[in-house]
């Protein structure tokens, strides 16, 4: 006769196995895609009755005014986003601008691309992902009573790196507009808790929604 004890020490490491692959999830079938967050690039200032154009996608913007300060709160707040979604294994931000350095490279605007796959290929990453900045206005007055509302313009994409297609991308155009301005958008004026928001958080509520049609790793392979 079989040693019930013994069965009963058997199941349980089996329930016990069975529960840390359910709690390991999609990684513990298949690694994440590594994936490298460029620092964005500025296209913006110049002469602003003129319009500019995306490197990545050809898109047509119109641009303003982007301070410095503008590429190091946008680059941080697309590494936060795409971290928070749990897809790519993301390589830190150190270590890109290490590579950057190393390799006496510089990212710009006209060569974001070529500057995007060389990086990703030094870090062995599968994904880069750049960020071009057409416009960055911060808010004039406070959250209760602003002069001038925020703005930002800028696209971000996603770079495959064996073969350097773009394989997703999103042009983001956002001013804050007053609740009666548009009834439309009062649902965005809403989500911002019925405030005025700074140009960080208005992009960060935007990239947040650009995100979640980020498409699923299968079809970013494709």
């Amino acid at each position: 006769m079989k040693d019930p004890h013994r069965i009963g020490m058997r199941l349980a490491v089996s329930l016990l196995s069975l529960a840390a692959i359910a709690l390991a999830g999609p990684a513990w079938a298949e690694a994440r895609p590594k994936v490298v967050i460029i620092p964005f690039v500025s296209e913006g200032g110049g002469d602003t009755t003129l319009s500019a154009t995306c490197a990545v996608c050809g898109g047509v913007h119109e641009h303003g005014a982007v301070p410095t300060e503008a590429v190091s709160t946008l680059t941080a707040v697309a590494l936060r986003r795409v971290m928070a979604l749990e897809h790519f294994d993301v390589v830190p931000l150190s270590e890109v601008r290490q590579a950057l350095a190393d390799a006496h490279r510089s990212c710009t605007a006209a060569n974001i691309v070529d500057c995007a796959l060389e990086t990703a290929d030094d870090l062995e990453a599968d994904f880069a992902i750049v960020g071009v900045i057409f416009r960055y206005a911060e808010r004039i007055g406070s959250s209760v009573a602003a002069q001038q509302p925020a703005t930002v313009a800028f696209d971000i994409h996603v770079i495959r790196s064996r073969d350097g297609q773009t394989v997703w991308g999103s042009s983001i155009d956002e001013t804050q507009r007053p609740l009666f301005d548009n009834v439309l958008q009062a649902r965005a004026f809403f989500q911002h808790r019925a405030r005025w928001v700074t140009a960080a958080e208005l992009a960060e509520t935007a990239i947040g929604a650009a995100l979640k049609r980020l498409p699923g790793l299968a079809e970013l392979n494709e």
